[in-house]
């Protein structure tokens, strides 16, 4: 609504209503969240999460499925979903873990790709490093204690990184030496 007053000399006063019809536009390309090495075991296979790649569109309506992998083409190995060579795939299938990489071939391969939203597409690659197996925990700031007090310790203090296609939850921590300082609690 709209309210048009006189100056303090006239007496007049408009009220009125205006109606603004706003039509949301595609105008932002898909942006890349994750960038980084896929590790995998060599001659083996590894599932593909969002933790791996990971494609946004900021625009206000955009769903993860119509986040579109398409143009995939690997140098050493395949892409995968249920066992059969992926020609596309969107970032819900990458959400709910659906997408596989089969390696075979050379150590260090790139899978090219392109990633679009229906309007906008921009050019993606994902680096595959394969190797023996390894499993470490990846360095991370140290929790500081007050004496006589409890800290709880969390996956941020016992993130890990692997080759392996294991799930985080698969993965059991063992104790082999007693902290120096304090106690571990159950």
């Amino acid at each position: 609504k709209i309210l048009i007053m006189s100056d303090t000399h006239t007496d007049f006063q408009y009220v009125s209503e205006i109606a603004i019809d706003i039509y949301l536009q595609n105008d932002n390309p898909p942006m890349r969240q994750i960038d980084r090495k896929f590790p995998i075991v060599r001659d083996d296979f590894k599932l593909i999460t969002s933790n791996d790649l990971k494609y946004h569109d900021p625009d206000i309506d955009s769903r993860t499925i119509d986040i579109v992998y398409k143009n995939i083409q690997s140098s050493n190995g395949e892409v995968m979903i249920g066992g059969i060579t992926a020609l596309s795939f969107n970032q819900d299938d990458l959400d709910q873990m659906r997408v596989y990489f089969n390696h075979s071939g050379d150590d260090y391969g790139r899978v090219h790709f392109s990633v679009t939203d229906g309007m906008f597409e921009v050019p993606g690659i994902l680096e595959i490093e394969a190797s023996d197996p390894f499993l470490k925990i990846r360095d991370s700031n140290a929790s500081i204690v007050q004496e006589g007090k409890l800290v709880a310790i969390t996956s941020i203090e016992l993130s890990i990184e692997t080759n392996l296609n294991v799930k985080p939850d698969q993965i059991e921590y063992k104790i082999i030496e007693d902290p120096l300082h304090g106690v571990l609690k159950h």
